[in-house]
């Protein structure tokens, strides 16, 4: 039999359990309304005001505030007719497009705002000054949650002017701009939200929200990103490619036909990996066409773009490494071409001989070159190029140099619509690889020479 003392012991150690379990499902029910949404529309609104200042680019976390303003259970002290308005005039949800505002646009959301709960209105003139030393948090004793005053110096009030002002169009720094009397709350936050700003405060993330300019979106200011979207199947179908494949010039040929003929979907991958080069040298042709066309090479961007023109040489050489690992006829006939040439360069071509390293066979080189070498330093340039792009920003379009009533959107848009069509180029290029798979020849014949330029 069980003692007593056990099975009191027991039935102790269950309500203990069970308490415990019943503190862990309470909890966030509890402090659901406390991490949640605020039920005040004047809290809610002020928010809003914060977010249209502090992050411009983010116009659906604002305007899911107002929609919650006007939603509140208590709303006293605003003006909800002003916020109706101030709510009309922010972009609709369409879908696969942005939410875009000019600065103009959003000054005079920002000002019906401020004026729906009675704060000074700030109109053409200049923010506050930034937030020095923050006042110590306030605890909130009907709702529990979190609430610190942020308070700021009003500047006069001049006369209206929506063109906007610099925090409209730029994103915010290490110390926001915050309007008169706005109430910050840390904690009315979705889940969502926190855990990307937690990631953001490590990483620093965010800082690729930069504005960009609507002309951007455009496919022919897009060519960049739809070259290194290239680049990254590329990176994906050549890994798969290089576990398969030998750099032995006795066995290279013999890899390939391995992978064509008997590694599963390996004849789509290499067609892919195949198309997908083609598509970053044509792309990668367009994009310096473009910038030269328009004028994006000249002053402060001359090193950008001599960075551009080496990238282009890297993929021309990363071209003729790939044609001829499949050591063919035709990659065979090409290397020796480029030996050839070699000679005649003396010791520029050094790295072409024989002599530089007599006991590793040059295709085995050549195939360092292709999967490691060239890639790394693509890769190199490429984040030097798109720091630089950051730095001197998208240059202005031809037809609207002075960038005139032209929206802005954060360049995480831009990112999502190159990745839209980079879907849209791969699909394209799945076809090709399908339809028209690159084929490969026999082992090369010393001697003989049988490749021609489609011309001949």
């Amino acid at each position: 039999m069980r003692s007593p003392t056990l099975s009191v012991s027991i039935r102790l150690l269950g309500l203990v359990v069970a308490a415990l379990l019943a503190g862990l499902i309470a909890a966030p029910i509890a402090g659901a309304h406390g991490e949640g949404e605020s039920d005040e529309s004047l809290v809610l609104v002020r928010q809003a005001i914060a977010l249209l200042v502090n992050k411009p680019g983010d116009l659906m976390a604002v305007k899911d505030k107002m929609n919650d303003g006007l939603e509140a259970r208590h709303q006293e002290g605003v003006n909800l007719a002003m916020v109706r308005q101030a709510m009309d005039m922010m972009p609709g949800e369409q879908l696969g497009s942005d939410m875009m505002m000019s600065s103009g646009d959003m000054m005079q959301v920002r000002t019906l705002l401020e004026k729906s709960i009675g704060a000074r209105p700030i109109v053409g003139g200049e923010d506050p000054v930034q937030i020095g030393d923050v006042p110590p948090p306030l605890t909130g004793e009907d709702t529990g949650t979190l609430v610190v005053l942020v308070v700021a110096a009003a500047p006069e009030v001049v006369e209206d002017d929506v063109r906007g002002s610099s925090a409209m169009t730029q994103t915010a720094g290490p110390q926001p701009f915050v309007p008169p009397g706005v109430v910050i709350d840390p904690v009315a936050k979705n889940r969502a939200r926190r855990v990307r700003e937690a990631i953001d405060e490590r990483l620093g993330i965010d800082a690729i929200r930069y504005p960009v300019p609507e002309h951007a979106n455009k496919v022919a200011y897009s060519l960049g990103g739809l070259t290194a979207f290239s680049l990254l199947i590329l990176i994906v179908t050549g890994i798969v490619l290089a576990q398969y494949y030998n750099p032995d010039p006795v066995a290279a040929n013999e890899s390939v036909r391995h992978i064509v003929n008997s590694v599963y979907l390996g004849r789509f991958v290499r067609g892919l990996h195949f198309w997908a080069s083609e598509a970053m040298y044509v792309l990668a042709i367009l994009h310096l066409l473009r910038i030269y066309l328009t004028g994006s090479y000249k002053r402060p961007r001359e090193a950008n773009w001599l960075i551009g023109v080496g990238m282009f040489s890297l993929i021309v050489g990363a071209m003729f490494t790939g044609t001829v690992l499949k050591w063919d006829q035709e990659g065979f006939e090409a290397l020796g071409h480029n030996l050839e040439l070699s000679r005649l360069l003396g010791g520029i071509g050094f790295w072409f001989t024989s002599g530089f390293s007599s006991h590793v066979p040059l295709l085995i080189r050549l195939y360092v070159a292709h999967v490691s070498i060239i890639p790394m330093l693509i890769i190199g340039l490429l984040v030097l190029h798109t720091l630089l792009v950051k730095r001197h920003k998208i240059s202005p379009s031809p037809r609207n140099p002075d960038a005139v009533r032209e929206r802005v959107a954060p360049f995480t848009h831009h990112l999502r619509r190159i990745g839209a069509l980079g879907l849209i180029l791969l699909g394209g290029l799945s076809i090709l690889a399908i339809a028209f798979p690159p084929g490969v020849g026999p082992n090369p014949v010393e001697g003989i020479e049988v490749t021609k330029p489609p011309w001949m």
